[in-house]
């Protein structure tokens, strides 16, 4: 169990980092739990992190709960804040108002904007949904897509795959 006031910083955590008004730091990877106003992990880290501002450098297992969730690598399971940001491939639930994936994405998406810039396989709902390639169902005011291989709900919904619309209100749909 690790517990500060303001900061600190190790190399590899195991268990409980827990730091009251300030920011915990590993330079390796974290196996435990994360609670402070930032938590920062230049590696891999596996259960939860908690705070304003959370980040995972090579990859995010678990819970990410703040205001701000960034995962540079690969994420698997929760982010739920109003900023979530992935740069690795998604696998798991995202609960924000922006949501943000470079890399392909496989779960679900509930925010304000969804933004998938690789292949998204699953659900995503919000005012704007956006999805390089969408295999599955968007659900929003207005949902965007090069291809789409399901089915888009929404005041307006595009198929840039153009089959059978490129451009529908209410409905879209390509199987």
């Amino acid at each position: 169990m690790r517990l500060s006031l303001f900061y600190t910083v190790n190399k590899d955590v195991t268990g409980l980092s827990l730091v009251w008004l300030g920011v915990n730091r590993a330079t390796g990877d974290v196996n435990g739990v994360e609670i402070g106003l930032g938590n920062w992990v230049e590696g891999a880290a596996y259960g939860g992190q908690m705070g304003i501002v959370n980040h995972a450098g090579k990859r995010f297992v678990g819970l990410q709960y703040g205001m701000a969730n960034i995962v540079e690598g690969d994420m698997t399971g929760v982010q739920w804040g109003l900023v979530n940001w992935t740069e690795g491939f998604m696998h798991g639930l995202r609960y924000g108002a922006l949501n943000f994936s470079r890399g392909p994405a496989v779960g679900a998406e509930v925010g304000i904007v969804n933004y998938n810039d690789g292949s998204f396989k699953g659900f995503q709902g919000g005012l704007f949904n956006y999805a390089k390639e969408m295999h599955g169902f968007q659900l929003g005011l207005v949902n965007y897509t090069k291809s789409l291989d399901g089915l888009q709900i929404g005041l307006g919904n595009y198929n840039g795959k153009k089959e059978p619309m490129e451009f529908m209100v209410l409905a879209n749909w390509s199987f």
